[in-house]
């Protein structure tokens, strides 16, 4: 803190030289003891050291007293022994550490001096007292004829000193009361009432003078027709400024005032006559007074105004440190407040709930009649939330309607507009309900320099806003300005993001249509389940009830129902079901290539009785080429979503795609069941009839031996008739377990392999076993080629091996699947096998070729293995 010398910022000998210099000179023109003035100067700064020391932070309480006592000593032994010499002090003093030190310190260390000097002018007198007995006494031998007035003269003198004594008593008594007072009130009531004592008046108050507004309010009063809060207009202005110079007022006789002063007529009437009005003062402001008004006319004495001055130091002293207090309350409790407002802009309030909350809080930092937020919008200023001192939130725009100047000026302006008297403002527009708004305020809503709004404040008190009002409402706005904005771009946030949601709910159900189309079709590639199955797909995304599709024949020329989907409509089923395939409607669509709407009187013949349904159909195309018609239809009643029709074209297409994929599949299966029955033709002459053949020859040749009656002929005949028959039904049971490779889908590889031995090579009376562990989910192309390869060796252990044991082995292997068939037969050359093409040897590695695998082989007379390994995860990704 920094008082009006600057001593807070000087440096300590410095500050020395300014307090010892200023208060030699407010007791320069009373008495010292005979001393130079370089020695009177330095005794000052040492009793100014004395001062700074007592008032430190560090030093103790009963230190600071004991210090300050003695320099009230000091004083009296400097021979200032007049009170002026006391009262100069502490003023001085006061003046010079009021903002620089506590106030508790400052008290103790004005008490601590004050009785000091108390003690110390006791002592002085009674040394005195002797001095005079004594000069008494040598008088009385030399001077019989003065002792008298000697006399006389110390008894007046003992009288002034027991006098001032007392003074001085009770000023500590009242400034240690002071100290020990809990409240502003107790203060001023503790002065009041000392003063009382001394003074007997009808009325002694002591009130809060308002220098702006010219109006005082009451602290504390002796009389009851002036209650603490009462609040008066002040007319006598000149005696206000004469008071604000820090003069003491005196008046004589108050009846001489009274024409045209009601308050000093009042008093007057109360029966007061002669007034005594002492400034109390702050930093050379006026911030109150002390009036005493006595029942009768006289003048007060010296020791009246004395003590009333005293007591108005002591006032001032303590109405000053509560102002501070209370201002510092104050601005925490705003700062509370304002917290508050920001920490509301963070918790997602609605924009009604959030102005509600800001009106609220400011109500309890900035008292008002009422307050309101007004807003710019498209069609002017419009008032969004208000409040009143009762707490309810009203709705008034039409206190907007008008555009009333003040409201205008705040927007245009950007700055913030006061009206502290509406009733003498030009520009105050009175608006009828609202006469007792005698004080307004506005305060613009800034957005990024922009003025989006303002604030109102109004008061039934005029001249009530002062400049803190101001500030704390601008700081107010700031917060509502954020709000405002904020709570705007979340709101349009949600809005944007709703916007996404339900494009993102679209495009889902888009996406999730023609992915059911598309896993249909791969699933189960069957004409009616895929054209039932994207109907309802269609129809459920669109609200359709019912839908049909119509197919063109392999001519290209005529429709045909091919498929219909009916949910829980059954009239518009029919409806549909019974369009014409040779009429011209289902024809539109595949003339133009585009979905074809149509409603009311555009709709077929026959639906007149259902104005409200509207017909969608749409071509089924795929490479250019039509396929057919697809067909919706809904009740336009309802609330359903948009038939986008490029949204419909691509659904259509798609289906279209699906037909086309399944005809193409069903003509290459058709082309592999007529391939797969050639083989079956060529390998039966091949080989079953070859056997046969055989078989029949032996048996020619078996019978011409018989009747020649060579039974050797006819045993070996008989044998080689058997070797050929058994071979025959070997092939018949690799062809007819060719024919049932569906247990690789129904079992997987490894059951399947099971049972390929327990079908063929365990009927051939050869034994075998699938050693397997872990090996399953295995991808089903590498399945079919492992499967493949197994079978061709099997097929060749059991034709040229001439094995009676074969196994097969399954396990991975660093990400590697791989089988190996052993077989304990004779063996092949392997460059023999090759040369005539036979055992499907290129067969088998072309196929763990296209897995990117490797097929081994070893063979020899203890017979033979073959190993395929191939990556799984390769064949996962691929599907080779």
């Amino acid at each position: 803190m920094v008082d009006d010398s600057g001593i807070s910022t000087q440096s300590r000998d410095q500050r020395l030289d300014t307090l010892a210099e200023s208060w030699r000179a407010a007791t320069q023109d009373l008495a010292f003891i005979p001393l130079t003035r370089s020695e009177i100067r330095r005794r000052f700064v040492d009793l100014a050291a004395d001062v700074l020391d007592a008032v430190e932070p560090t030093t103790a309480p009963e230190t600071a007293i004991a210090r300050s006592r003695a320099i009230g000593r000091a004083l009296i032994e400097l021979n200032l022994l007049k009170s002026e010499a006391l009262e100069r002090t502490l003023v001085c003093l006061n003046e010079h550490l009021i903002d620089a030190v506590a106030p508790q310190q400052l008290g103790r260390l004005l008490a601590g001096i004050a009785g000091g000097f108390a003690a110390a002018a006791e002592s002085s007198l009674l040394s005195q007292q002797e001095n005079i007995n004594r000069a008494a006494i040598s008088a009385l031998v030399q001077m019989q004829g003065q002792l008298s007035d000697q006399i006389a003269e110390r008894t007046r003198a003992e009288i002034i000193q027991r006098e001032y004594a007392e003074r001085l008593k009770r000023l500590r008594d009242i400034d240690l009361a002071i100290l020990s007072a809990e409240s502003l009130r107790a203060i001023v009531d503790i002065c009041i009432n000392h003063l009382q004592q001394i003074i007997p008046a009808i009325n002694i108050s002591i009130v809060i003078v308002d220098m702006v507004h010219h109006r005082t309010t009451v602290l504390s009063s002796t009389h009851i027709a002036y209650p603490p809060g009462r609040d008066q207009q002040i007319t006598m202005i000149d005696a206000l400024n004469r008071l604000g110079t820090g003069e003491t007022i005196y008046i004589k006789d108050l009846r001489e005032l009274r024409p045209g002063s009601p308050d000093v007529s009042e008093i007057v009437e109360l029966g007061g006559r002669s007034m005594l009005a002492v400034p109390l003062r702050s930093r050379d402001n006026l911030i109150g007074a002390l009036t005493v008004t006595l029942g009768e006319t006289r003048p007060f004495s010296e020791t009246e105004i004395a003590v009333a001055q005293e007591l108005a130091g002591s006032a001032a002293v303590a109405l000053q440190n509560h102002r501070l207090l209370e201002g510092e309350k104050q601005a925490r409790q705003r700062e509370t407040t304002l917290r508050e407002v920001a920490a509301a802009l963070t918790i997602g309030l609605s924009l009604n709930d959030l102005l509600a909350l800001v009106l609220e809080r400011l109500s309890f930092v900035i008292p008002n009649y009422s307050s309101a937020i007004v807003l710019v919008e498209n069609d002017g200023p419009v008032t969004v939330a208000y409040r009143d001192r009762f707490g309810i939130a009203q709705d008034f725009p039409h206190l907007m309607d008008t555009q009333p100047p003040t409201v205008v000026a705040v927007l245009e302006l950007a700055v913030p507009q006061v009206i502290n008297d509406t009733h003498a403002s030009p520009i105050w527009e009175r608006v009828e309900g609202y006469e007792a708004i005698r004080a307004w305020m506005g305060v613009p809503l800034l957005a990024k320099g922009v003025c989006i709004g303002l604030l109102t404040i109004d008061r039934d008190a005029p001249n009530s806003f002062v400049e803190q009002d101001k500030e704390l409402a601008m700081a107010f706005a700031n917060q509502v300005a954020m709000g405002i904005q904020s709570t705007r771009l979340f709101a349009k946030q949600q809005e944007h993001a709703a916007e996404l949601e339900s494009a993102v709910r679209e495009a889902t159900r888009d996406l999730e249509v023609l992915y059911g189309i598309t896993a249909t079709a791969v699933d189960n590639p069957n004409l009616h389940q895929l054209l039932r199955r994207s109907m309802s797909l269609t129809a459920e995304a669109f609200g359709c009830p019912a839908a049909v599709v119509h197919l063109l024949d392999n001519q290209q020329e005529r429709l045909r129902l091919e498929a219909y989907l009916e949910n829980g409509n059954p009239a518009l089923g029919k409806l549909l079901t019974g369009l014409d395939a040779h009429s011209t409607v289902l024809h539109q669509s595949l003339a133009t290539g585009a979905p074809v709407y149509l409603s009311g009187s555009a709709l077929p013949a026959g639906w007149g009785d259902h104005p409200d349904l509207l017909l969608i159909m749409t071509p089924l195309r795929s490479r250019g080429r039509n396929l057919g018609v697809l067909s919706l239809v809904r009740d336009q009643r309802h609330c359903l979503p948009d038939i986008p029709s490029d949204l419909l074209t691509t659904i259509a297409d798609q289906i279209g795609v699906a037909l086309e994929n399944i005809r193409l599949y069903q003509l290459t299966r058709q082309s592999a069941i007529i391939e797969e029955r050639e083989r079956l033709a060529r390998d039966i002459h091949d080989q079953v009839t070859q056997s046969i053949y055989s078989a029949g020859l032996f048996a020619e040749a078996a019978r011409s031996a018989a009747e020649i009656g060579d039974l050797d002929r006819v045993y070996h005949h008989s044998h080689s008739i058997l070797r050929m028959t058994n071979q025959a039904l070997r092939e018949l049971r690799l062809l007819l377990f060719e024919l049932r490779t569906e247990a690789l889908a129904r079992h997987g590889l490894v059951n399947a392999l099971r049972e390929r031995l327990n079908t063929v090579e365990h009927r051939a009376g050869i034994a075998g076993e699938v050693y397997a562990t872990g090996i399953d989910n295995l991808p089903v192309s590498l399945e079919e080629t492992y499967y493949r390869i197994a079978l061709e060796a099997l097929n060749n252990a059991l034709r040229h091996a001439h094995a009676d044991r074969v196994d097969i082995i399954l396990m991975k292997e660093e990400g590697d699947l791989i089988m190996t068939i052993v077989d304990n037969g004779i063996g092949f050359d392997r460059e023999v096998a090759a040369a005539s093409g036979g055992m499907g040897l290129e067969g088998m590695q072309k196929r763990i070729g296209k897995a990117e695998g490797i097929l081994t082989f070893s063979s020899s007379p203890d017979g033979t293995w073959v190993t395929a390994r191939a990556p799984m995860k390769k064949a996962a990704s691929t599907g080779f």
